[in-house]
């Protein structure tokens, strides 16, 4: 008896998946913005994907996902296109093999429909700017609610700007309100 693989074919579905819904939105799938979109289905949407996200430059990051997204390139899942009409430089559009591919994590696609496709609308419309300050919000209202505590909406606001300085706090403010109105988070109301 040989070895077995354990190939996360659910992962690569998945990503190659986020490229066709997305392909013909306004602002092209970036490398950061499926990051940030598998990181709220996993956490937020409680979707397995088996990444481990950790803070980095941009919010919320998993570098086994980076990989993923370089060897579904490789397979032809999706295609990484340089394009200068983006932030990060690439678009990520559907490859050649997707169907293949597909097929293969059929069952884990099937099973949480309703929470990618759920994640796709509330959030498939924002640039990687806009993903990497709602996933940075989520990220620091995880942190305190798994040490069990729920701040205010003050106190999200200024974690945030911690850590983003560059948003403002009316910028931070308003996607704090957003997510709160799409039951992504919570928060304690003043004193």
């Amino acid at each position: 008896m040989g070895a077995t693989l354990n190939v996360p074919w659910h992962r690569y579905a998945l990503i190659g998946y986020l490229s066709v819904r997305l392909q013909n939105n306004a602002k092209a799938l970036s490398k950061t913005a499926i990051q940030k979109l598998i990181y709220l289905l996993q956490e937020a949407k409680e979707v397995p994907c088996g990444y481990d996200y950790t803070f980095y430059n941009y919010g919320p990051y998993a570098p086994e996902l980076s990989r993923d997204l370089e060897y579904t390139d490789f397979l032809g899942v999706i295609s990484l296109v340089s394009r200068d009409d983006t932030p990060t430089g690439y678009a990520i559009l559907p490859g050649e093999k997707y169907d293949e591919i597909r097929q293969r994590g059929q069952d884990f696609l099937d099973q949480y429909a309703t929470e990618v496709e759920e994640v796709i609308s509330s959030f498939g419309m924002y640039s990687a700017k806009d993903l990497e300050l709602r996933a940075t919000i989520y990220y620091c209202y995880r942190f305190a609610t798994d040490k069990e505590q729920l701040l205010s909406k003050e106190e999200i606001i200024s974690q945030v700007q911690k850590l983003k300085p560059r948003f403002s706090s009316g910028v931070v403010s308003a996607a704090v309100e957003e997510l709160h109105k799409k039951d992504y988070i919570d928060f304690r109301l003043s004193a």
